[in-house]
């Protein structure tokens, strides 16, 4: 179990280079990221499934491919494009705090899909722990940039914001349950299956961006000064370390943690990237920053505390 929780850190670590690397890159459109990031994702993925199936001769796992799409086009495109529009609507510190009550929410879920209720009394003070703790993190940012937010603009952003939080709920939970119930699959198949499925989505977005606005939308940017060069090593970065490595260690400790805690856990990516922002922005948390990142690390050391044999 040891093993699982530090490949889930780790994973969250690399998670959280999401939030700092489109720092770095203030000419280019969320579009232009995340379709740069799916693809050298993808290309990497079709690489590893195409070793599987030519080197290894495996082709057992080609069988999940119509599971391996749908956890593609809800993870990395429903939820990264409600995300953004809900930052487009909002604000970043209202999203942060939406899909930060995914502890909560994947809990219910995995609790209220098992049947039971053990899962609810053990993570519910761990939850509550990290919900209060994402509240203080969040909480000054909230107040002065969401006082110029059109009240439609909210009630919109809420929305997108709510489907990002399901979104993601539901991948945490259904990722655990497809690791623990199909042992005949391993993690590195199965990130490089949704790999592939994310590459074929990738090239059809392209597609349509090409059709729509010509091949003037891929040479609308100053590649000079090494702008180019940037993008392309921020896609790699994020396609390769924050996607498919990301992706396989999450889903190798999937197959022995519970969503439950793995939905504890994944806040962590949030605590990984505000040190990455705070690092890169040479910027030091205020107080309330502090003791808000204080309790979602007591949040997430009660609920390792909490975990019995059972759940795991």
């Amino acid at each position: 179990m040891l093993v699982a929780i530090i490949q889930m850190v780790v994973a969250c670590l690399l998670w959280g280079l999401t939030l700092a690397v489109p720092l770095f890159l203030d000419g280019f459109a969320c579009t232009d990221i995340v379709l740069g990031r799916f693809f050298f994702y993808g290309l990497f993925a079709l690489a590893i499934s195409l070793f599987y199936l030519c080197v290894k001769k495996e082709r057992h796992f080609l069988r999940y491919w119509k599971e391996a799409a749908l956890t593609a086009l809800i993870m990395n495109f429903a939820n990264f494009g409600a995300l953004t529009l809900g930052l487009r609507y909002t604000c970043g510190s209202l999203m942060t705090l939406i899909v930060g009550i995914s502890p909560i929410s994947i809990m219910l879920l995995s609790s209220w899909m098992k049947g039971e209720r053990q899962g609810i009394s053990l993570y519910f003070w761990p939850a509550s722990f990290i919900f209060f703790g994402l509240v203080c993190v969040n909480i000054e940012a909230l107040g002065t940039e969401a006082r110029d937010i059109a009240f439609w603009d909210y009630v919109k952003g809420m929305c997108f914001g709510l489907m990002a939080l399901a979104t993601w709920s539901w991948y945490v939970v259904y990722n655990g349950k497809f690791m623990q119930k199909h042992s005949d699959v391993n993690a590195s198949q199965w990130t490089a299956l949704i790999g592939t499925m994310t590459l074929f989505f990738t090239i059809v977005a392209m597609s349509v961006l090409y059709g729509v606005f010509g091949s003037d939308y891929f040479y609308q940017f100053h590649w000079e000064h090494g702008l180019g060069r940037m993008f392309l090593a921020a896609s790699v970065l994020l396609g390769v370390f924050s996607s498919w490595v990301a992706y396989a260690l999450w889903n190798a400790a999937s197959a022995s943690i519970s969503p439950a805690l793995g939905g504890q856990l994944s806040i962590l990516q949030t605590i990984f990237g505000l040190c990455f922002v705070c690092a890169i922005e040479q910027s030091v948390p205020s107080m309330l920053e502090f003791v808000g990142i204080a309790l979602i690390l007591v949040g997430v050391s009660s609920a390792l505390l909490a975990n019995q044999p059972s759940e795991v």
